[in-house]
């Protein structure tokens, strides 16, 4: 069932979490770091700065690719490239941390909405998947990590067994 209430407010704080912590760890330590380190080098300033900001991209990629495609982890790198580009551009890491934070509400909305609409046995098929993602789901919502695909309920069913109804 599609909870825009709870999905938006989950989205918000999931995304501030993801985009103030890791620009302070990659832009913030990596980046910054990293250029820190090579400037006591004889590398030309411009050098260092890029050096540092691929470095810091591909360690964002590599973390943030959850497959094995090549294009996922050429996708988040670029990403990371993005970001690390505007933190140098612009000197203040709020740019990147609020691109972060706008990337990261927009899709974790458009995945509540398409998991919302692909009905019960596809989102059971979600929960019940071997992914840390789904594991962590059912810790949440199910109290423990090995809940067997059986023992998980239909989207909703708690709240018509209860008669509890969130937006």
């Amino acid at each position: 069932m599609l909870r825009p209430l709870r999905a938006v407010l989950a989205a918000a704080a999931i995304s501030t979490s993801a985009a103030v912590c890791e620009e302070l760890a990659f832009r913030g330590v990596i980046q910054t770091g990293l250029a820190r380190v090579l400037a006591l080098t004889a590398l030309p300033a411009s050098r260092v700065t890029i050096i540092a900001l691929v470095v810091q991209a591909l360690i964002f990629g590599r973390l943030h690719a959850y497959t094995p495609s090549i294009a996922y982890l050429a996708t988040a790198s670029a990403v990371g490239l993005a970001f690390g580009y505007a933190f140098v551009s612009s000197g203040n890491l709020f740019v990147p941390i609020v691109m972060h934070f706008t990337i990261d509400l927009i899709s974790f909305m458009c995945c509540h909405v398409s998991v919302a609409r692909s009905g019960t046995e596809a989102q059971i098929a979600l929960l019940t998947h071997s992914s840390p993602i789904a594991s962590s789901l059912r810790r949440v919502f199910y109290g423990e990590p090995g809940v067997a695909a059986a023992q998980v309920e239909a989207p909703g069913q708690r709240e018509l067994q209860t008669g509890s109804e969130c937006a």
